[in-house]
């Protein structure tokens, strides 16, 4: 089924737009969920957490890409289970793909502010797409959809070692750009 129709399902409040979503969407959000919990019930357990969100999220909200809106929620909720298992110091493998990241975008305390948080995804985002795609493809696959090194370079089919190089590289060079464009790290 469209996006289109699926959004219209959920202003509509109709509950075959979780049904529809689940079918469209839901290996999805449950890989995304597994790649950063490390668990499969926890990852079935977010995709619930996940069809509520959406559920109360559309209406008000309307989507312009629902693929997108989707994976952001998981992403939202999976990341709330990951500090509820950090904070009783259960486990914490989510977090390996963040800290790697993290020196690039943490920077100073007030990078909290909203508007300095868009602009910063801003930037990242125009970096993004003036690389080329096969290193921008790895790098949201790594940082967006959670997936291990090892699961990228099947994907791709490069070695390991070509991923750590290419992500290590790209984030370099994110960095460098953020530094050009101002951005205090």
């Amino acid at each position: 089924m469209e996006d289109t129709k699926i959004i219209e399902l959920y202003w509509a409040r109709n509950e075959k737009a979780i049904a529809e979503t689940d079918l469209k969407y839901g290996r999805l959000c449950k890989q995304l969920a597994r790649n950063i919990l490390f668990d499969i019930e926890d990852a079935e357990e977010v995709l619930n957490e996940v069809y509520l969100g959406i559920w109360n999220a559309i209406p008000p909200s309307r989507p312009k890409y629902l693929k997108t809106f989707i994976c952001k929620i998981t992403k939202n909720v999976a990341m709330a289970k990951v500090r509820y298992y950090n904070a009783d110091k259960r486990k914490a493998e989510g977090m390996i793909p963040l800290q790697e990241i993290e020196e690039i975008v943490s920077g100073k305390n007030n990078i909290e502010e909203e508007y300095e948080k868009k602009e910063i995804a801003g930037f990242i985002s125009e970096f993004l797409w003036g690389i080329e795609s096969e290193k921008r493809n790895i790098f949201l696959s790594r940082y967006w959809y959670y997936n291990s090194i090892s699961e990228i370079a099947k994907i791709y089919g490069i070695s390991e070692s070509k991923v750590k190089t290419m992500l290590f590289r790209t984030r370099r060079k994110l960095k460098e750009y953020l530094k050009e464009k101002g951005v205090e790290l």
